[in-house]
Order: C-alpha cells, then structure tokens, then sequence
C-alpha cells in the first residue's frame, strides 16, 4: 500500500508540474494586425515587429494607380505589395492590394495610401495613426 501511495504522490508531483509548464506557454501575439478601409482615420497599436496589413479595393476601374505610401521609415517599412485579381465576371472589379508594413521600433507615424490618375488627380485611400510601443 505504500508503494502504491509513493507512487500517486510522484505521479501528482509531475502532473502538476506538466500543467504549471503548460501554463508558462502563453500563446504568442498575432504577428499580423490586419486593417481595412474600415480602419480609415483610426489609430492602430503594435508592437515592435509586428506586421501591419492594409487590405484595400484596387481603384483601376476608374483609372487611377496605387501611389508609393507615405510613413515613417524610422518607424514602418513596407515588407510587401500584392495584387489579389477581382472575379473576371464583375465589370469594374479591380480585385484587392495588400500593403504589409514591418514595425521597426518605438514611436508614432501616419501612414497614407493615395491612389493617382495622371500627374494632378490624387485620391485619398487610407490613412491611420500607426503607434509601435
């Protein structure tokens, strides 16, 4: 009966000790903070090395072309610019750009998405207060 008991107290010595390692495991951060034109005007907080994702409908359909973002480079850095292609059958569907910026470090930017049409006609398409702490 001893053993059986010695046996218990060490099985309930390592279960505990199982689940107190388990609960130090606390799941990451998203790495992605995904943005929308919903988030327009807003004010979006990241944390150093966390990826910013605005997800934006492409304005072809009225002739215009996304323009080179404006932000902090100190701050953001665009990782990457993709072009999701809209359904072939909707006329007028340019589909979708995602711009994914990098946190770099500490600090306040804005960050502005434009879209042109010829070298005078500007259109605002986003723009946010970015915070990396």
């Amino acid at each position: 009966m001893k053993t059986f008991t010695n046996l218990f107290a060490a099985l309930l010595v390592i279960s505990s000790m199982t689940a107190a390692c388990k609960k130090s495991n606390t799941a990451p951060t998203d790495t992605i903070v995904n943005t929308t034109v919903t988030d327009n005007g807003k004010t979006i907080a990241v944390t150093s090395g966390q990826t910013v994702a605005v997800t934006l409908n492409n304005p072809m359909d009225g002739g215009y072309e996304f323009d080179t973002p404006l932000y902090d480079a100190g701050v953001l850095t665009l990782s990457s610019h993709t072009h999701t292609p809209g359904n072939t059958n909707n006329i007028g569907d340019g589909g979708t750009d995602t711009f994914n910026f990098t946190s770099l470090k500490s600090g306040t930017t804005t960050l502005s998405i434009t879209a042109s049409r010829g070298k005078t006609d500007t259109i605002s398409m986003f723009v946010a207060k970015v915070v990396v702490q």
